[in-house]
Formats: structure tokens, sequence, C-alpha cells
């Protein structure tokens, strides 16, 4: 469970949740929602990513 919390801790990827859970709580439907909160938070790892993060991402290493 640390490793979680340490892994989540990373990248600013709790913000990243937490905006993806927004976008979801927003759409109509259990799909929509799952599939926005996915991709918000997706996206969000992906901009860090290209932009010179720390390198700890879900793409690549």
């Amino acid at each position: 469970m640390k490793k979680i919390i340490a892994w989540l801790k990373e990248s600013h990827r709790l913000s990243h949740i937490g905006c993806g859970f927004i976008i979801g709580i927003l759409s109509d439907d259990n799909y929509c929602a799952a599939l926005a909160g996915f991709g918000v938070a997706s996206a969000l790892e992906l901009k860090d990513k290209l932009h010179g993060s720390n390198g700890t991402g879900l793409i690549g290493r």
C-alpha cells in the first residue's frame, strides 16, 4: 500500500485523478464517466511526460 501511495504522489498524479473525477461527475452515465475520467487522467500524464517531467510517467521510462 505504501508503494501505491508513493506512486500516486509522484508527478501530480493525485491532481490528475482528481481532474478526471471532476469531469466524470459531470457525465451523464457510468460508461461516459469512466471513459472521460480515464481520458483526462491519461492526457495529463502524457502532458507531463512530453514536457519533461521527472520521467516517472505511465508511458515509458
